[in-house]
């Protein structure tokens, strides 16, 4: 029997059989490895192509793909690879710790969730890239993050679980692996400090306090949030019974011209509270208008800590969520005893109810990309108010029983949009404000952009290089894309590429759907408005209304005025850029 091949990509990547090393010739075998292993689909020799040699056309890219293929099979046994004429995959040959950690979380017990944390030696491939591939680079640090932050929702699971059953001391080893994968999330560093309380070790949980000050002001520059000063002061006073108060999102580190958004929402949640059943309140908008700022700025509002003195509880979802596991996160800050086995969703869901019943509580649903993940997060009872955040109208519209429940997140006005910019690189203001205004006007206002531009230009300005040139390439378009999005609540240490979020919702699209999403793009005037007829023309269709549908529902364009529609100025820079692709 031949012996099973491992490979390890939580960590430095690294292929094994019978605890022996095994050498690849290329490089990008090991990423053609990975890439089969983390999908764990079958894949079309072009698509693969694409992915690792991005700048090669396809018949000399197949010849190297076919190289790499003849390489990894004089290396590998005979079942772990299956190569067809068009297609390639991975048999059941290959054993992958990727593939192992994730079947552990799905399992979803303590003895699961343990396995599942032992196997995560450290971030996905960490070491390894392909840098002439930005395809594959994108991917590689999607996978990273994503793998990151279920390691992080494992580990929450069982600081909760050690900590029922007052094993202290494993709660706060894990606690202690929680903040070293998010250095910044304080509350990683309450919890920690709450766990040194109940073993009775408070001058250890002093010293998290200084810790936590520490990090953020040497390396973040702010102060520690008010939350995290007041468990320091309850411990000074030695009181040990803090109050729960639920799950909150990381608190938004600048947040600019939402005032009357944020007085919009409160007085909505006011009358929600008031109104029996209490209604949902769906704040929607273009990707990147801020909707995951908004709803943790909200969380903060000193009103809604009036409103809803039972506190907040917070969930991000994203297109591929574990429900299971975020509503495990719920059932234990409500002090609910996780279950062993055979709990479901629907069985969570109902304890959650059960406990919120007599609460008042404010619940966070963001980023929705499912009308049925939504449903099973509006568990609060009659004192309850819940909020969601989605990019598309057609959930929103699903989700709401009246249209005036949907809170259309507006774009940032002028001034507000020269304040944020101003924020970040106030420099570049002073000696460039016409040129900043022009950029301000060809971003429409959207706080995303906005921010990534802000800071291109800060770290150009503080090099002392001429911003003219970069300036000239934001306008176009090319660097506001391949640039990261600054630090947020979806993606609390880093973010992929604009472009990479903003696919999330064009890759939906069918074929000839995103075909015509490019045509928009292509032929967009400034700024991208179109009538029907304008559509009709460019797709060459008789009557355009049943795609402009589909593109209003996935909220990639807007009714305007006079029977127009509009398309965000960075979805058009988005679809321009999908023709090199």
């Amino acid at each position: 029997m031949t012996a099973l091949t491992k490979l390890f990509l939580l960590g430095h990547p690294r292929l094994e059989r019978e605890q022996q090393a095994l050498a690849l010739p290329r490089r990008r075998a090991m990423a053609l490895l990975a890439y089969l292993a983390a999908t764990r689909r079958i894949h079309d020799r072009d698509t693969l192509v694409n992915l690792l040699y991005p700048d090669l056309e396809s018949t000399t890219g197949r010849a190297e793909l076919r190289r790499i293929l003849s390489a990894l099979k004089a290396v590998l046994s005979d079942d772990v690879l299956i190569i067809h004429r068009e297609t390639v995959a991975l048999g059941q040959g290959l054993w992958s710790d990727v593939k192992a950690f994730d079947e552990a979380l799905k399992t979803d017990t303590t003895a699961s969730l343990t396995e599942a944390i032992a196997l995560y030696a450290d971030g996905f491939m960490t070491g390894f890239s392909l840098p002439d591939s930005v395809a594959f680079d994108d991917w590689q640090f999607e996978q990273r993050e994503s793998l990151r932050l279920h390691m992080i929702r494992a580990l929450r699971r069982l600081v909760d679980h050690h900590s029922e059953q007052r094993d202290f001391e494993t709660a706060i080893t894990l606690a202690r692996r929680w903040l070293a994968q998010d250095t910044y999330d304080e509350n990683a560093y309450r919890t920690l400090m709450r766990l040194y309380i109940k073993a009775n070790q408070m001058t250890a949980a002093l010293r998290v306090y200084e810790e936590c000050v520490r990090v953020v002001s040497s390396e973040l520059q702010i102060q520690p949030e008010s939350e995290t000063t007041r468990l320091y002061e309850m411990i000074k006073a030695n009181r040990g019974d803090t109050p729960a108060i639920g799950i909150m999102p990381p608190k938004p580190r600048l947040i600019v011209g939402r005032e009357s958004v944020l007085s919009d929402l409160v007085t909505r949640l006011d009358l929600a509270v008031r109104s029996t059943p209490a209604s949902v309140t769906l704040v929607q908008g273009w990707p990147g208008v801020g909707k995951s700022t908004t709803l943790a700025a909200l969380a903060y509002d000193s009103h809604v800590e009036d409103l809803f003195p039972d506190g907040v509880l917070w969930t991000l979802l994203g297109a591929t969520p574990n429900l299971l596991a975020e509503l495990s996160l719920w059932a234990g800050a409500l002090g609910i005893k996780p279950r062993e086995s055979g709990g479901s969703v629907e069985v969570v869901a109902t304890q959650i109810r059960s406990a919120l019943h007599h609460r008042r509580m404010l619940l966070l649903v963001d980023d929705v990309w499912a009308t049925s993940h939504a449903m099973l997060f509006q568990v609060g009872g009659p004192q309850c108010a819940v909020v969601i955040s989605t990019r598309q109208n057609d959930i929103a519209n699903a989700l709401t029983a009246l249209p005036e429940d949907v809170y259309k997140l507006p774009v940032l006005t002028e001034a507000s949009s020269l304040e944020l910019l101003y924020q970040l690189a106030p420099t570049v203001m002073q000696t460039h404000h016409d040129a900043a205004l022009a950029l301000i006007h060809d971003l429409e206002g959207l706080p995303l952009a906005i921010q990534v531009a802000g800071r291109l230009l800060s770290i150009e300005s503080q090099a002392g290089w001429g911003i003219d040139e970069l300036l000239a390439e934001l306008r176009d378009g090319t660097k506001l894309l391949a640039s990261q999005p600054p630090v947020d609540v979806a993606y609390p240490q880093s973010s992929p590429t604009i472009t990479a979020l903003l696919r999330k919702s064009t890759d939906l699209l069918t074929p000839p759907m995103r075909t015509r999403f490019i045509y928009l793009g292509m032929f967009a005037p400034k700024p991208a408005t179109y009538d029907l007829h304008a559509l009709a023309v460019a797709w060459g269709e008789h009557d355009p209304r049943p795609s402009v549908r589909v593109f209003i529902e996935r909220g990639l364009i807007e009714p305007a005025k006079s029977g127009r529609f509009q398309m965000h100025a960075l979805l058009a820079m988005h679809a321009r850029s999908l023709v090199k692709n």
